[in-house]
Order: C-alpha cells, then structure tokens, then sequence
C-alpha cells in the first residue's frame, strides 16, 4: 500500500514539473513575430509577393515570399519598431510603417496591392537631314512668329 501511494506521489510531483517546465518555457522567449496575408485590391490574395520586413533601428532586413494563399509569417525577431513592404510586378508598393514588435507579440499586417500603371516606350530612331529638319520646323509654326515667316531658326 505505502509503495503504491508512493508511485502516485511521484507521478503527481513527475506531471507538476512538467507542467512547470512547459509554462516557463514559453515565457523565456525573447523574440516576436510579424505575419498577415497579402491581397490585391478586390480582396484576392496574392501568391509569390516578395515581402520585405526591415527593423527601422538597426536596418537588418528579412526577405519572404508569400505563400500560394497569399501568406507569410517571420518569426523571432527582436524587439522593434519595423516596416513591412510588398512587391510584385504590375503592381504598386505597399508599405506599412511604424509596425511595433515586443517581446513574445504576433503583430498581424495585410498589406494591399493596387494594380500599377501600364508603362509601354517606344523608341524610333530616325536620322533626318538638317534642311528636312528645318523645313518641318517651318511648317509647324506657320504663322506663329519667325518660323511661319520662313526665316531660319538658329
């Protein structure tokens, strides 16, 4: 009988300390996490964003992807002030700024992505002689000053 109870005592003591050990385990960290989804402006998530945190204060940098829903998630950074940008081509910048990281936070930020400006150049090189040049430029001010008069301009 003594020798059962003193198995149960044992056990109870054994499932204390881990109790213990696990609660102060998870106190311990030193470190937070900044994560969120990354979305374009009718609210789809965007896959493959490059994503970008920076610690404002010393200027270490993590680069991400997002994942195929959109997501991404940095875990154990330091404490700090940060700012989180995404980037994917044919789409703006978005920047937040001023993220405040503790120790042991998870700070959520969903960063949106409006649809860029179509750029397109094209370029002709054409090589004309002086006199065509003169003469269109003659012709494009007529009547407006020297040039419509026919005189050259210098």
């Amino acid at each position: 009988m003594a020798s059962m109870r003193r198995k149960r005592l044992n056990l109870f003591l054994g499932l204390v300390l881990v109790a213990f050990w696990a609660a102060t385990g998870r106190s311990q960290t030193t470190a937070g996490t900044i994560l969120g989804a990354v979305a374009d402006e009718t609210g789809a998530r965007v896959p493959r964003a490059a994503v970008t945190i920076t610690n404002l204060e010393t200027g270490i940098t993590r680069a991400l992807t997002s994942d195929e829903a959109g997501r991404y998630r940095a875990p154990n950074l330091p404490p700090g002030s940060y700012e989180v940008r995404a980037e994917l081509t044919g789409f703006r910048t978005a920047v937040r700024r001023g993220i405040q990281l503790t120790v042991g936070s998870e700070a959520v930020v969903d960063l949106t992505l409006s649809v860029g400006a179509v750029v397109f150049l094209l370029l002709r090189w054409a090589f004309a002689p002086l006199t065509q040049l003169k003469a269109l430029a003659g012709s494009i001010g007529a009547g407006q000053g020297k040039a419509g008069t026919g005189e050259e301009i210098a």
